[in-house]
């Protein structure tokens, strides 16, 4: 067995020897390079590899055979079917959208401004678009030096025919910024702006008076030992918690959209997706009027300044916009069709509003611009402006009637000068969509609600924003301002409540609770004393604050009142089991009789016969609401 091993082991060692002698044999190189060129002309000629035919002449082969079958050149097509061809063409449009975008990607383009706009010129096309920014105005050269390229037109010779001209036109005009946007105006509208200069100039020297009288009497407060301005501050916030609800209606079958107080704040109106308008008396809630014309939803309400307080009945007293494109003016003297219905605008309409002056409605719509209607003409439009890249929403006039602002879905607020037509002020700074505006009495400061959940505050003296208020978690859907002093805001939105900020800080004060669906609208009475709130739960409550004196002698009372009533030590309250009837604990408290607890059960007695529906038979006994100490 061991020499059979030792055999073993040489025998399989000399064959690695011979393998190994085989390996080591050089072979001939090999190069590794491209064979297009020689393989497509071999192809081409039909011939194959070792004798194998190639593909040509394999299909000739199948043709001849039979076994392959085209079609003739005047044989019958059968077309795509419409789905089929439509697919096809959404895809050809597509690579072709694909193809664009490529090209313009790859384009050189001046980065200067100034630059661009002799390059938009010398291609012929406006220099710049109403709104439109530096990067704006680059991306729209791209896109028209793409068109164009694709289109075959030789750009270079185009530009280097009509770029000296512009450059000529842009040095004379000296600034290309100065691009005019004017259009010739009408003899009625140059009277409605003189008529509207005057009313602004009366309005604002008398608000003007009034702030500096007011002023004087705060630096005289000052002056004295004692300040009680912050005693008269706190006296305010503290009214805002005295707002309970004083009725809650049913106010149409369907979700309601908006509502507005007159100027006096008795009587409501109220709006609806079924295109109705409701008239109802405050206090106590009473309906008193229907209005039905609309074919669409009806989207806002208004009074006119003068309703209730000297304007004929029989006259345009509440405005309404709708969906279906148009406006339309009613009367309060038991009339049911409209008295004159405002038309023009090509896509729904958001807000209509009267101007202070009351001769004048606006209205926003979703055609991007907003319109001004002349009711001393017969509700004529005299003015038709373009103010947004995106449709327009919000609006609302200066108490002087001096400026309209208007916002829009842009996430722009845009002032307007009334008596000379020119866009005055841009406010930016909303990252969604801008859906309410209001003035403050005060002249210059302007509070904005937005889908961003937030409200702002601008200040038109300094130009910018200068408080944002978180104020909701939801879209803000109005904002209101209380219309003689604006002393506070209200707010309304889609999380389900209605809120009060003081003025003075900006800090929330009162949050009305109470509607099961979203908020969609609020308003303030002249005097302060009513709020009326809008839901689509298709109610709408009236909240009515406290009858609470704000006089210096009065605060300093209830000042003194609740000092004293804080030094006094609280009396225990005692519990008796043992002469109680039935076996039922009586409580008694001394201190029961104290100014904060009656004030804590006015309050909630006042609740409790809001809850139960004060207001006849629009009162729901079903609402929940929340009572509030102060104390």
């Amino acid at each position: 067995s061991t020499w059979g091993r030792i055999l073993y082991t040489t025998d399989t060692t000399r064959m690695s020897d011979t393998e190994d002698n085989e390996r080591s044999v050089p072979k001939e190189p090999i190069h590794f390079g491209s064979l297009d060129a020689q393989e497509r002309a071999r192809i081409s000629e039909g011939a194959g590899v070792d004798g194998v035919k190639g593909p040509l002449s394999a299909i000739e082969e199948g043709k001849a055979a039979g076994n392959i079958n085209f079609a003739p050149e005047d044989a019958e097509m059968m077309e795509l079917e419409e789905p089929s061809q439509a697919i096809r063409e959404q895809r050809e449009k597509m690579l072709q959208s694909f193809e664009l975008n490529k090209r313009a990607r790859a384009l050189a383009l001046p980065t200067s401004d100034a630059d661009v706009r002799i390059r938009l010129r010398a291609l012929q096309h406006p220099v710049t678009l109403f709104g439109e920014g530096p990067g704006e105005r680059r991306e729209r050269l791209r896109g028209i030096l793409s068109q164009l390229e694709q289109s075959g037109v030789d750009i270079a010779e185009m530009i280097a025919k009509y770029a000296p001209a512009a450059s000529e036109l842009a040095t004379a005009e000296g600034s290309i910024d100065q691009y005019p946007y004017n259009t010739e105006g009408t003899i009625q509208l140059k009277r409605v702006r003189m008529a509207v200069a005057q009313f602004s100039l009366n309005r604002a020297a008398k608000r003007i008076a009034s702030q500096k009288e007011e002023s004087m009497q705060i630096e005289a407060l000052y002056r004295g030992q004692y300040t009680p301005w912050e005693e008269i501050r706190k006296g305010k916030i503290k009214s805002l918690k005295r707002f309970t609800t004083n009725s809650s209606n049913i106010g149409d079958e369907r979700p309601l959209t908006s509502c507005r107080l007159s100027a006096r704040g008795d009587t409501a109106a109220v709006v609806s997706w079924s295109g109705t308008c409701h008239v109802w008396a405050t206090d106590p809630a009473k309906h008193i009027a229907t209005f039905q014309g609309h074919s669409a939803r009806t989207t806002s309400v208004d009074f006119h300044p003068g309703s209730g307080n000297g304007l004929p009945l029989a006259a345009a007293n509440v405005v309404t916009a709708s969906a279906d494109g148009t406006a339309k003016l009613w009367a309060l003297n038991g009339r049911v069709k409209p008295l004159a219905t405002l038309t023009g605008h090509t896509a729904r309409l958001c807000h209509s509003r009267f101007h202070p002056q009351g001769r004048l409605v606006a209205t926003t719509s979703f055609d991007n611009t907003w319109r001004l209607w002349d009711l001393g003409a017969g509700g004529q439009c005299i003015l038709e402006q373009d103010s947004h890249l995106y449709p327009t929403y919000g609006i609302a006039f200066h108490p002087d009637g001096s400026l309209i602002g208007v916002t829009g879905l842009d996430a722009f607020v845009r002032l307007w000068d009334m008596r000379s037509g020119k866009s005055v002020q841009v406010f930016e700074g909303h990252v969604r969509d801008v859906l309410a505006i209001d003035f403050s009495p005060n002249g210059h400061t302007i509070a904005t609600g937005s889908g961003d959940h937030t409200i702002k505050v601008w200040d038109m003296r300094r130009k910018k924003c200068v408080y944002s208020i978180a104020a909701h978690t939801h879209l803000i859907s109005s904002v209101r301002f209380e219309p003689t002093t604006g002393w506070f805001l209200a707010s309304s939105s889609y999380d389900g409540t209605a809120k009060l900020f003081g003025c003075d800080g900006w800090t929330l004060a009162k949050s009305l609770t109470g509607h099961n669906g979203k908020v969609t609208a609020v308003d303030v009475a002249a005097d302060g004393r009513f709020i009326v709130s809008s839901s689509f739960d298709r109610t709408f409550k009236i909240w009515k604050r406290e009858e609470h004196s704000l006089r210096l002698e009065d605060l300093e009372a209830e000042a003194e009142a609740e000092a004293a009533a804080a030094n006094n030590e609280p009396q225990s309250i005692t519990t008796s089991f043992e002469n109680a009837p039935n076996g039922k604990a009586e409580e008694s408290d001394s201190s029961s009789d104290s100014s904060s607890d009656s004030e804590g059960e006015g309050e909630a007695k006042e609740s409790g016969d809001a809850g139960m529906g004060t207001g006849g038979t629009g009162g729901t006994g079903d609402d929940v609401m929340e009572v509030e100490n102060d104390d």
